[in-house]
């Protein structure tokens, strides 16, 4: 590095605006991987967003923007939309090749895409290499399985195989590829077979940058020091000779390396690089360095990737601020070493300049005088054949078994015959969407729509007709996706996807795919009793997920809907830092292969249930003995033959399948004749054999591992681990009832026996042994049907053992999200290696069978309920005071009247379709900011005993103010006047009035109970918007306007300021529920409403005036008046006549009864005892 060293460029790498100007720091892509051109005069950039852009330096030092395209694009699964980030970026003669986790793509330097390759195959791809200096294969791995060789000139997987580990970064050297794993490891593979030959442990946390050149590799790294495990950059670059297969002598520097690169032109000398942007030439042979540079970061701005040119004149870097960088020698700089030509640039086109005024004809298009290359003709247009069928994994393995062939099983054909491949039922019809329920209604206003013809509306009705000919059909494994009307989620028609009277579960909130296991929880009637036994305690921490469970299962289990969500649930687990960490997030994993993350989930639920289960319970807690396999490991030397017991005991509470451990430990049997049984068994003991450290003998030998097993669980949770590391074990899965749904467990002297079929007949009749019977409780699948857009999971669920009702058959359910469907258990247990595989298993001992416990229904914790949040909540008796518990202990049937208030934390997304018409791809989200609960009755009726503000964790977007009455800094609990208290305490309140059965009195409940995602019986809900309305109609009136009606208030919600007071709301419905009971005793209740909607019609449902109340009525917030329509009673003088609804005179805005007197006619009402006057 000379001393005329400097910086030649600073690139913005984000493209102007219309404006002429640049995006913001926070708007631009950012880089992620950058390269120099070896051929030609170009930086190479790629972004977080899969663009990849280049720049040309020219002679006077000028960057020019030369190519920028998308070369890889975005992916939406789950309904989430998944950015595909440039991870690395090789540039040769052909081309520029980048790879992204899911796709590698190939263009010329003009952008132009020669290939771009997807594959299923691809979860998390990280690095690319060419196999050798010819640049004909390159060689892909990542934080995967599996990595690939592809043809670059084809653009084709030529081979594919398995990683020995997880792999960062890679670099070909000639005769090896060095490969970065994700533990700070560095392996060599050959390049004809990519067989491990040596591993390298650089460092001892990862490895950040890796080069090579001749016969020397060079890293740099970290590692995790302290009790802590904070990490820490390595302040030294460590060398390893090729030659001699040994590390060198580490190359010490004064501060933490964060990049190498091997000097292309000076022998043995290689480039470092700090964080911080301080440079070190040193030589590696020597360790000394011979230059030193600092390149210009200051104020805390560090380097995130950084390049050295093939001629050894310039580096190009980024920052953390998105800045690409060219620093080199302003006499000598320049990027390719031997420049291939010159570099053709884009063809200008003139711009002409137009105005608003001036007419589009103006603005020339094309003329083509030759037909274009799109335009083919007919001749060279013709069908080829379709690709053969495959064949069965089965029967390829019986004729491996039988010397290469096998006979076939598909007598109905005869030999010889060529089969016509493009027949109509080889089609897989696409799935029917519903109709939205608005646009049905219309439908169903012919008379001749009955009851039949609606039944026959449901997608079980279409795929029982389809499903006649015996074989399943794929389509009722289909991803479900919602659609959504200008009305809302709430206009989808689920029913057409579940007519049985078990709900399903919602896939429009983040992470749905643990939809599958939580149906599995609520079917196994241990969790079931445990998570509404906890639910029904005292515990009121925020993140507990026993709680969510509890709730969620209450719900399922009181809903007559077709559906419900778990947002509630998944909100708390997405809190959490151990679901983050765990990998089991979709947005915040890498690893989105679903059946790898539900199995991880698994683990992290059970184990988060009994944490939770712990909290409230001084001993030990009931979930730990119901997941629990306890164990003690006796470790014996299998030289000196001395044993030391580990004096702890493991607890494990889910059991994974290990299939290489079954074939370790039984040599002479192939793991195709294995049972579930005994891979259950061989699994759950474990491996018995190891290296380990011996005391006695001072180094590593053979250790034999004996487990001791004390107890067997109530519930045995299996993760399958099907396919994974062992490509047998998925056919293993596809013999016949290979499954059990029985089997038995012996534990004797600590080992632990597995039987199933007839030998548990066997031992009942002996009768030696205490046998435990397991019974299935359900399976959760990882499916994946014909021409499916991506992976997906079910639950399929005998629903028998979690039924009160005794001595009931068993019925199995398939659980697709909000589809469900009654399933033979044939089918059900029926799996197929390519689209059906089983990941989770639930067995539970049979002698829990029907056990559903309700015993919490008459023990709840009520003490929420008369607890005082804050110092801060109204102290005046007459606007709020909490209920007494002696007194005003909630009962059933106690009236309540609530309102909730909420705030935006996501806009609607709208869609143009080509049609031209908006669809809306992602509806508006809301959360709950503030509820108010009011006594529907007693002496202080009227007065709030619940008046809480939430907090919202999530970016607000509106605040909603005029209809909320919510302003920014509400919710806030450091700055609120209003005392926030967190969702999980208003929710407790709730769900604790709703089972103690309360009646809630409201206007929309139907929505804001969603919204809550609280489910209240019909029966325990007064809503004023389905009472006040004629079926005849469409129309859903107002509470402004029924306020109008009733009780001539104007002024009720008019402060667009302040907004509405779910108060006032509260204690308006409160007054429209008295009058409706009014209205029943003198039986008029349908006459009030049809004069109710023929005024409503003659003002256009509009108030009239603005004094529009009684003299001596104000009509202001939480005025207690009962003022309003003449309504006659039943039990006096007047009710000897016919019943009439008295005529009124309406003058200005003033009604009067009969004759103009204007008295009240409900003076003497029994119902008006206990009301405040006016």
């Amino acid at each position: 590095m000379d001393g005329d060293w400097g910086e030649i460029a600073a690139i913005p790498l984000a493209a102007p605006t219309p404006h002429g100007q640049h995006a913001t720091a926070f708007t631009s892509p950012q880089p992620t991987a950058i390269a120099l051109d070896p051929y030609q005069e170009l930086l190479w950039a790629g972004t977080d967003r899969g663009t990849v852009a280049s720049f040309h330096i020219d002679n006077l030092r000028q960057y020019h923007a030369y190519t920028r395209f998308r070369a890889h694009r975005d992916i939406i699964r789950d309904q989430i939309k998944q950015v595909q980030s440039v991870r690395q970026i090789l540039v040769f003669d052909k081309g520029v090749l980048s790879v992204s986790p899911k796709s590698v793509h190939l263009s010329n330097r003009r952008g132009v895409t020669q290939w771009h390759l997807e594959y299923d195959g691809f979860e998390d791809l990280h690095c690319m290499t060419f196999t050798s200096k010819a640049a004909q294969e390159l060689v892909v791995a990542g934080q995967q399985d599996t990595m690939f060789v592809i043809d670059i000139e084809k653009g084709s997987i030529i081979q594919t195989m398995n990683a020995v580990a997880h792999y960062t970064r890679m670099k070909s050297t000639g005769q090896y590829i060095c490969a970065c794993t994700n533990f700070g490891n560095v392996h060599f593979l050959d390049t004809s077979k990519f067989q491990l030959k040596k591993e390298w442990e650089a460092h001892g946390g990862w490895v950040n940058d890796i080069d090579a050149s001749g016969h020397l590799v060079i890293t740099c790294g970290g590692s995790r020091r302290g009790l802590d495990g904070v990490p820490y950059y390595d302040s030294h670059a460590n060398v390893f000779d090729m030659k001699a297969m040994k590390p060198l002598t580490p190359i010490s520097c004064t501060l933490p390396v964060g990049f190498v690169r091997m000097h292309p032109r000076l022998h043995a000398s290689a480039m470092i690089a700090s964080h911080t942007g301080y440079i070190q030439l040193v030589d590696v042979n020597s360790s000394s360095a011979t230059g030193m540079h600092q390149l210009p970061l200051f104020n805390e701005v560090y380097l995130q990737c950084f390049e050295l040119s093939a001629a050894g004149e310039s580096i190009a870097y980024t920052d953390t601020y998105g800045q690409l960088r060219l620093h080199g020698s302003a006499s000598k700089f320049r990027i390719s070493e031997y420049s291939n030509g010159k570099l053709e640039w884009y063809d200008q086109i003139p711009t002409q300049e137009l105005s608003w005024d001036e007419p589009l004809n103006k603005i020339g298009v094309p003329v083509y005088r030759g037909p274009l290359l799109s335009n083919w003709p007919g001749h060279t247009i013709y069908e080829v054949g379709a690709p053969p069928p495959l064949i069965d994994e089965t029967l390829l393995t019986q004729a491996v078994k039988s010397g290469g062939w096998t006979s076939n099983p598909d007598k109905s054909k005869p030999r010889n015959l060529a089969e016509k491949t493009r027949s109509s039922h080889r089609v897989v019809q696409a799935m029917a969407v519903p109709k939205f329920l608005s646009d049905r209604a219309k439908a169903r206003t012919a008379p001749s729509m009955n009851s039949e013809r609606r039944r026959s509306e449901t997608f079980e009705t279409i795929i029982d007709k389809d499903g006649q000919d015996g074989k399943e059909d794929s389509r009722i494994y289909q991803p479900m996706d919602i659609q959504y009307s200008r009305f809302g989620i709430e206009d989808y028609d689920f029913r057409y996807w579940n007519s049985t009277p078990y709900p399903g579960l919602e896939t429009h909130v983040n992470n749905s795919y643990a939809n599958s296991l939580l149906q599995l929880f609520r079917f196994v009637p241990w969790i079931r009793n445990a998570a509404l036994w906890h639910a029904a305690s005292s515990c009121l921490y925020e993140t507990c997920l026993l709680c969510q469970l509890g709730y969620l299962i209450d719900m399922l289990e009181k809903t007559d809907a077709p559906n419900c969500h778990p947002s509630n649930f998944l909100k708390t687990m997405e809190t959490l830092q151990e679901a983050r960490a765990a990998g089991i997030l979709i947005q915040a994993s890498g690893n989105n292969h679903l059946a790898s993350m539900v199995q991880a989930l698994n683990g992290f639920l059970v184990k988060r249930f009994v944490l939770d289960a712990a909290r409230i319970f001084t001993g030990a807690s009931p979930l730990e003995q119901i997941f629990t396999l306890p164990m003690q490991e006796t470790m014996r030397c299998s030289v000196c033959k001395v044993a030391s017991a580990n004096p702890s005991v493991s607890k494990t509470m889910v059991q994974e399948l290990s299939y290489a451990q079954t074939t370790r430990r039984s040599p002479g049997r192939t793991l195709r004749n294995m049972t579930f049984s005994q891979i259950l068994k061989l699994s759950v003991e474990g491996p018995t054999a190891s290296r380990g450290w011996c005391s006695t003998c001072r180094r590593y030998q053979s250790i034999n591992r004996l487990k001791n097993i004390t107890d067997i669980p109530g519930v045995l949770l299996v993760n399958t681990k099907a396919g994974s590391g062992n490509e047998d074990s998925k056919s293993l899965w596809t013999i016949p009832n290979w499954l059990p749904q029985e089997i038995g467990v012996i534990l004797q002297q600590g080992q632990f026996f597995c039987f199933e079929g007839n030998d548990i007949k066997t031992h009942l009749q002996r009768g030696a042994h205490d046998m435990q019977l397991y019974e299935l409780i359900g399976v959760v699948c990882d499916v994946t049907p014909d021409k499916a857009p991506k992976q997906h999971l079910v639950s399929i669920i005998n629903v028998s053992p979690s039924s009160a009702e005794k001595g009931l058959e068993n019925k199995w359910y398939l659980f697709n999200d909000h589809h469900v469907r009654s399933i033979p258990v044939a089918k059900a247990l029926r799996f197929d290696a390519r689209s059906k595989l089983p990941v989770i298993l639930a067995y539970q001992r049979k002698s829990y069978r029907h056990e559903v416990d309700d015993g919490w229904k008459e023990n709840l914790d009520t003490s929420a309920l008369f607890q005082s949040w804050s110092h801060r909540q109204e102290q005046d008796v007459k606007k709020f005071r909490l209920l007494d518990q002696h007194t005003e202990y909630p009962r059933k049937g106690m009236p309540i009247a609530i309102d909730a208030e909420f705030v935006e934390v996501r806009k609607e997304e709208i869609e143009i379709t080509p049609e031209g018409t908006k669809q809306i791809s992602r509806p508006q989200r809301l959360a709950l900011a503030r509820v108010s609960v009011l006594r529907g009755d007693g002496i202080d009726e009227g007065v709030p005993f619940i008046d809480d503000h939430v907090i919202v964790t999530e970016p607000i977007t509106d605040y909603l103010t005029e209809w909320s009455g919510i302003h920014e800094g509400d919710l806030n609990p450091n700055i609120s006047r209003h005392a926030p208290v967190p969702l999980k305490v208003i929710y407790k309140k709730l769900w604790l009035l709703l089972n103690l059965g309360c009646v809630f009195i409201g206007h929309g409940l139907i929505k804001d109970f969603r919204t809550i995602n609280i489910l209240i019986p019909p029966a325990q809900v007064f809503d004023t918007v389905k009472k006040f309305h004629d079926e005849e109609t469409k129309r859903l009136i107002k509470l402004k306007f029924l306020a109008w009606h009733f009780f001539r208030t104007v002024d009720f919600q008019n402060d667009k300021e302040l907004g509405h007071d779910s108060i006032e709301d509260a204690y308006m419905a409160l007054r429209l529920w008295r009058k409706w009971r009014e209205f029943e005793d003198a039986g008029i209740t349908k006459r009030m409403i049809q004069e109710l909607y023929i005024e409503g019609n003659k003002v256009g449902w509009r108030l009239q005036g603005q004094d529009s109340g009684r003299p001596g009525t104000s009509g202001g917030r939480r005025e207690m008046s009962d003022f309003g329509l003449q309504t006659p009673e039943r039990g006096n003088s007047r009710a000897q006549t016919p019943l009439t609804t008295p005529k009124t005179q309406t003058i200005g805005s003033r009604i009067l009864g009969p004759g103009g007197s204007g008295r009240d006619v409900f003076a003497d009402s029994p119902r008006k005892a206990g009301t405040s006057a006016e």
